[in-house]
């Protein structure tokens, strides 16, 4: 499974792990428990301090974080680099938590991730991109946890997972689609676990399989390759 997700994102596609906060891209574990969604960014910085601006260091001395504190609390723009300079994490806080949209970049300063919080909690559409600047995942969350659409692209640019999540929760159905747009699989969650008859379209007519007892792509349980990460 994806971690990601974000962080966290595991299984369903695999996107390189953010630094410091955000999905790799969300998933849940074989239990099928709740998933927690993205954390906090920047949750190894300081959460509070005295007030004024804040700046620690990498081990060769350039600047590694940089923000502000108020009432004891993160405020304004805070910031991740790496020891070359380029801004890794930025976004802003408001009374300690993270607010707004927040961007995660690759170390060549491309788009890695971006996506908003409401009062430390993750909200509304997150976007995946991988080193080579092709879009990997569309996400949706709501009170820190996935919650809506959510839809996965092969390199090309094709859609090539398409499913939805409600509280943390895969439900219903999610359908899978090779590079080249035909169409590969499709099965259905109750709570992010695998039920009913699942459809393979590998042959000239479809096949039917049980559901997995294990969390997977409808792709993966019909033996199809994963998405590229």
């Amino acid at each position: 499974m994806r971690l990601l997700l974000l962080i966290l994102l595991v299984g369903c596609g695999k996107a390189e792990a953010p630094v410091d906060g955000g999905p790799a891209v969300a998933g849940v574990g074989d239990e099928f428990e709740e998933d927690l969604g993205p954390r906090e960014p920047l949750d190894d910085a300081p959460k509070t301090g005295p007030d004024g601006a804040y700046l620690d260091s990498h081990s060769s001395g350039e600047p590694r974080t940089r923000g502000a504190f108020e009432g004891g609390l993160r405020t304004g723009i805070w910031e991740r680099l790496d020891p070359n300079g380029t801004v890794l994490v930025s976004g802003r806080f408001e009374a300690g938590k993270a607010t707004g949209t927040w961007h995660w970049r690759w170390p060549d300063g491309s788009k890695q991730q971006q996506g908003d919080y409401v009062a430390g909690l993750a909200s509304g559409a997150w976007f995946v991109w991988r080193a080579d600047g092709s879009l990997f995942e569309e996400m949706t969350h709501a009170k820190g946890h996935p919650d809506g659409p959510w839809r996965i692209f092969h390199p090309g640019g094709q859609v090539a997972e398409v499913m939805t999540w409600r509280a943390g929760l895969q439900e219903g159905e999610q359908v899978d689609w090779s590079p080249s747009g035909a169409r590969w699989a499709e099965g259905s969650f109750v709570r992010s676990k695998p039920v009913g008859t699942w459809t393979c379209f590998d042959r000239e007519l479809p096949r039917t399989i049980p559901a997995p007892a294990k969390r997977m792509t409808p792709a993966e349980a019909c033996g199809f390759p994963p998405v590229e990460d």
